[in-house]
């Protein structure tokens, strides 16, 4: 695995980087034993790499080749160096791995015996919750589930360890990979998120189901899910049907949607919903029954 220390350079203008993403030069690829892809846009071409200021860690995405510098010099910008920093005056330096894993703040678990596949990839202390609700539905013996989760160490660590679904690369983390590997029927995966509004209001959501998996599918699933969950709660439940709706899943880059032919599901739930005590289990147990009662080898709706 790659591991260099690298100048800390500003992003350039002409540069549009997420807080998550970094550029590295020419010479910052060659440090860390990565080739500059021919495509940053390609699913799974833009690998993740883990910075060390020697303080902390983070975690970024490569998503795009730093201009300027030669062979020689290696550099990187970040699209928002609080990620790694935490607001203390930046490094000149910092050390870049690409074992993910390097730091032990993340750990993989995968079983791979089945044909439905069941990923949290913000588990543990990314986005709570939601890798216990993928263990619920791979528990489930009536189904044969491939299960995918990756999970942050300690505590509140979206901030340093969070990857968008769009960006995660199979070549960073080998669990995702045994997936892709893999036939599937369908693909669900389960996400938190800590505010979303429905389109052209100001109602708050606390659950979005999206993906590229059938619509009709999709919406079925909504209504068992609002139908599981308790009405005094009062949960706001929402199908995505555009790119413009919040937390869509329906970029073919997404993780899920690559994991199986029909495309996936992705399910979003706000921090409300995750800190109800049933709620994460009563969206999985509506999960498990969608799919059993679909029978996901057949083409229209149960």
């Amino acid at each position: 695995m790659g591991e260099a220390q690298l100048r800390v350079a500003e992003v350039p203008g002409a540069i549009q980087l997420s807080r998550e993403q970094v550029c590295l030069s020419e010479g910052g690829f060659a440090a860390v034993e990565l080739t500059v892809p021919d495509d940053f846009g390609r699913p799974g071409a833009r690998r993740q790499v883990l910075l060390n200021d020697g303080e902390s860690y983070a975690l970024f995405t490569v998503a795009a080749l730093l201009p300027g510098d030669g062979p020689g010099e290696a550099s990187v910008a970040m699209g928002d160096p609080d990620r790694l920093f935490a607001g203390s005056a930046p490094s000149a330096t910092v050390v870049a791995m690409t074992d993910v894993f390097a730091a032990e703040q993340l750990v993989e678990t995968v079983t791979t015996s089945g044909d439905v596949a069941v990923i949290a990839p913000h588990g543990g202390a990314i986005e709570r919750h939601t890798d216990e609700q993928a263990a619920t539905v791979a528990a489930d013996l009536r189904l044969d589930v491939d299960l995918w989760a990756c999970l942050g160490r300690g505590t509140d660590q979206f901030r340093r360890l969070h990857i968008t679904s769009d960006d995660i690369s199979e070549h960073s983390f080998p669990g995702f990979r045994a997936l892709l590997e893999r036939e599937h029927r369908c693909a669900v995966s389960f996400h938190g998120f800590n505010r979303a509004t429905k389109p052209g209001t100001t109602t708050a959501l606390d659950l979005i189901v999206g993906g590229q998996f059938d619509l009709d599918r999709r919406y079925d699933l909504a209504d068992r899910i609002r139908h599981k969950l308790p009405p005094e709660a009062a949960f706001e439940v929402y199908v995505t049907t555009s790119c413009r709706d919040p937390l869509s899943g329906l970029s073919p880059r997404n993780a899920v949607n690559r994991l199986a032919s029909s495309r996936g599901i992705q399910i979003e739930q706000s921090g409300r919903l995750r800190r109800s005590p049933d709620a994460p289990r009563l969206v999985a147990e509506a999960v498990v029954e969608a799919l059993l009662v679909w029978d996901v080898t057949s083409t229209t709706p149960a």
